[in-house]
């Protein structure tokens, strides 16, 4: 480096530390409540931090002079393919995201190796994702204790008890909700078990060169034992994981650190004074070490997959060979229908972040993918290969650029990693650790996707940006102070797009948030209309906001904004199931029932083991009056879904369906089915109650069904009437006025109400109150939204009533009628 362009020590010490920083801190980004939980955060810091920590070292001095390694050329050169292909994409909303990951993964890829110019840093670089990992791991086995029996726990979930009761900052990280499994705050087991293993190879290798080199005194011998911990901790984790991609990546990782310390311990000293003894010494502690691990770890519990149970270890490894293996079919069936899309668009692919819209329509083109596996909540937004994925985003030549960069990164590291061992050089423990965490990334991206999710992405670029500084390889020329120059402004840039795009997803997530809470809550439509909007209007293209607000808009009757926010919603991702039943819907209440056929036709199409959408379907059918296909589309769900709400809702819309048909023995079988499995539940309480009202009402069990519903909810309108109108009967006027009054403030539109409530005001003898009840039914029952002849006149003879009765007690005068 030109000594005139060496950064100052101060800039450059700020800026290695803000890079440790980010590097500890990003995977312990999960603590923001977001709708999507982690990755949205980590994403934001990645991005952010890398674009500032790049353009500060730009205009700190940092690689002055430094030419640039050819493999980040490349890397660079796939982000501009990609954003040359994005006006090809399928959806430009899916292409414009997949893109900012992207740009602020390269920028963060681009500050590592501009600042890590010392050997001392990047030392320090590596310690970082060790700690990170062990991070990870420890919280990770915290939760997993905590999720497989709350009651006990263990020694990870009660360490972590006391540090959230210690450090208030940390509360709440035992409660982070799970996605898929337990034991991983990143929000998938998965997914953290792949950093974790990059802190486990990291440490490995440390520990290997302490081995090699000598204990080096007391604290030399901490050091080693203390990486040898590390070790143990992340890959306890791994294997509670139950990762058969991260257990290989392991195995190859530490057979890489394994050769290493054979072979260059039997060059330097080999044990018992002879290579070939040396060699088998080693192969006996191998073979020792491999025999501790089964006997001791191959019974250990595994964290359970979806549907299935927890098992052991070496079970778990044996279904990597069971082609009828639920997972590794459902990879062979994504990686066959993948080829197929690669086949169709080889050139520009379907566009950066676009697999997820491009797949349904590939999902049965070459291998049948079951479609339970790719439900709403499941459906493949990547093919379980980063390799195949990339092809199949970019085409062809996105392939071969990453091919490229990856051989262009790999190849000179392994040369000069070779040069390094046999000089017997300081360097050989970096590159050899930043070349097995790498091995072990690359390993994993042939079963599952880390370059796409931030922790293992910033792992990757930290690791290639230390491998830059070791092995540079082959390299081109470096930009001069103009080329420097623009690009601190295109980082600049691209920090100010990228904070207002992440600030956008964030303020949308949080909309969508208080928008799903309220409609859990049961507020009106009316008062999720505005965070709605906003959502929308900060992230256009988000397919979860159009939908809510199609849906929002359907339930106030407004058919033709719920039709556009539902074409909305599938251009943004054509294989909502449930945009295309928000358009039967639609055309249900049009009329147009040859487009509710063709939507409901979509919905099942793509979703056809989704028990959910076959109830949407069912009470479709069933509106249109055909029956049949109504109950063979709850029946289909009650197969489906062997547990949970979607049962008991296929359970309840049979029994409403019978009941509707005037077959109340069918209806009466499936309501105690429901009974049986949701005694407690309101819509069954609800349905249960109308049963005994039309066939057994004013019996005392029908008062008793409403009563049941009443007492779980209380603000139920028809509930409060039916009781209060068995209360008038029982003489207990009192508490009828109470049930009325409550039925006519939750539902002013039930008239009924307002009657009864006159009825009951008059038993108690207030009449001047009843008459005025009765006149303002009277007079909503003329009204051309509420008319009803049969109740005016009801109200029309009880003021007849109460007039002659008040006349009878001197109350009135014949004048006052």
């Amino acid at each position: 480096m030109d000594p005139t362009q060496q950064p100052r020590l101060l800039p450059l010490r700020l800026l290695e530390g803000l890079l440790f920083l980010l590097v500890l801190v990003t995977p312990l980004a999960f603590h923001a409540p977001l709708q999507e939980q982690t990755e949205p955060v980590k994403a934001c810091l990645l991005g952010l931090g890398g674009s500032t920590l790049a353009a500060l070292a730009l205009a700190a001095g940092c690689g002055g002079g430094l030419r640039w390694p050819l493999a980040l050329v490349l890397l660079l050169g796939l982000i501009l393919w990609s954003l040359g292909t994005a006006p090809f994409a399928l959806s430009a909303a899916a292409a414009s995201e997949a893109l900012l990951r992207d740009l602020g993964a390269a920028a963060f890829l681009l500050g590592a190796w501009l600042v890590l110019e010392r050997p001392g840093a990047r030392r320090a670089a590596l310690v970082a994702l060790v700690l990170g990992s062990l991070i990870a791991a420890l919280l990770g086995l915290a939760q997993y204790e905590q999720a497989t029996d709350p009651a006990v726990g263990g020694p990870f979930s009660r360490g972590l008890a006391l540090l959230e009761a210690r450090i208030p900052v940390l509360t709440g990280l035992a409660s982070l909700e799970q996605t898929d499994a337990p034991g991983s705050f990143f929000g998938h087991t998965n997914v953290a078990a792949e950093f974790v293993l990059v802190g486990a190879l990291l440490a490995l290798a440390f520990a290997a060169r302490r081995l090699l080199r000598g204990p080096g005194g007391p604290f030399g011998l901490m050091l080693a034992v203390l990486a040898l911990g590390l070790v143990v901790l992340d890959g306890l984790f791994i294997v509670r994981s139950g990762s058969r991609g991260v257990l290989l990546g392991l195995a190859l990782g530490a057979a890489m650190i394994w050769s290493h310390l054979v072979l260059a311990g039997a060059r330097r000293q080999p044990l018992l004074g002879h290579w070939s003894r040396h060699l088998v010494l080693h192969g006996a502690v191998l073979a020792l070490l491999l025999a501790g691990l089964y006997f001791g770890l191959g019974g250990l519990a595994t964290s359970p997959r979806t549907g299935q149970e927890s098992v052991g270890l070496v079970a778990r490894l044996r279904t990597a060979l069971d082609l009828e293996n639920t997972t590794v079919r459902e990879r062979l069936d994504l990686w066959g229908n993948t080829l197929e899309m690669i086949e169709d668009r080889p050139v520009f692919g379907v566009g950066p972040g676009n697999f997820r819209v491009a797949y349904p329509d590939y999902a049965d083109r070459r291998r049948r993918h079951e479609q339970g596996r790719y439900g709403l909540r499941r459906q493949p937004s990547r093919p379980h290969n980063e390799y195949l994925a990339v092809i199949a985003e970019g085409g062809l030549p996105a392939g071969i650029l990453f091919l490229a960069a990856l051989a262009a990164l790999l190849l000179p590291a392994i040369w000069r990693f070779s040069a390094l061992r046999r000089a017997e050089a300081a360097g050989e423990t970096l590159v050899l650790a930043a070349l097995a965490g790498l091995a072990g990334i690359l390993v994993c991206s042939c079963f599952s996707f880390p370059l796409q999710m931030s922790g293992t992405r910033l792992a990757f670029a930290l690791l290639v940006a230390v491998l830059f500084r070791e092995a540079p390889g082959w390299t081109i020329g470096s930009p001069g102070p103009g080329g420097r120059a623009l690009l601190v402004v295109v980082l600049a840039t691209l920090f100010v797009v990228l904070a207002a795009a992440h600030r956008a997803r964030l303020k949308s997530s949080a909309d969508l948030r208080l928008a799903t809470s309220a409609v859990t809550a049961g507020i009106t439509p009316l008062g999720i209309d505005r965070a709605l909007d906003q959502g929308i209007a900060r992230s256009p293209g988000r397919d979860d906001l159009l939908l809510l607000r199609a849906q929002m808009d359907g339930s106030l009757g407004r058919l033709a904004e719920a039709e556009r926010g539902y074409q909305l919603a599938l251009e943004a991702h054509p294989a909502l199931a449930n945009a295309w039943i928000g358009l039967a819907g639609v055309g249900f209440r049009r009329g147009s029932f040859e487009a509710v056929r063709v939507a409901l036709r979509r919905a099942t199409r793509l979703q056809a083991r989704d028990p959910g959408i076959r109830i949407a379907a069912g009470r479709i059918h069933a509106g249109l009056g055909d029956r049949r296909a109504a109950i063979k589309d709850y029946e289909d769900a009650l197969a489906l879904a062997t547990t949970g709400p979607d049962r008991l809702a296929a359970m309840i819309a049979l029994a409403q369906l019978q009941a509707d048909a005037d077959r109340p023995t069918s209806a009466m079988h499936w309501l105690e089915q429901a009974t049986t499995l949701a005694p407690d539940d309101p819509a069954v309480l609800e349905i249960r109650a109308r049963f005994h009202e039309r066939y057994f009402a004013g019996s005392e069990r029908t008062h008793e069904a409403w009563a049941a519903l009443r007492a779980v909810r209380p603000e139920h309108a028809e509930a409060n009437l039916r009781c209060g109108q068995a209360e008038m009967k029982a003489g207990r006027y009192e508490d009828a006025l109470a049930s009325f009054e409550t039925a006519f403030v939750v539902d002013p539109r039930l008239l009924v109400a307002l009657v009864e409530r006159g009825a009951a005001q008059a038993a108690l003898g207030r009449l001047a109150e009843a008459r005025g009840s009765l006149i303002e039914a009277m007079r909503r029952a003329v009204l051309p939204e509420s008319r009803d002849p049969v109740l005016f006149e009801r109200a029309r003879d009880l003021i007849g009533r109460i007039e002659a009765r008040a006349r009878e007690e001197g109350l009135m005068k014949e004048d006052d009628r």
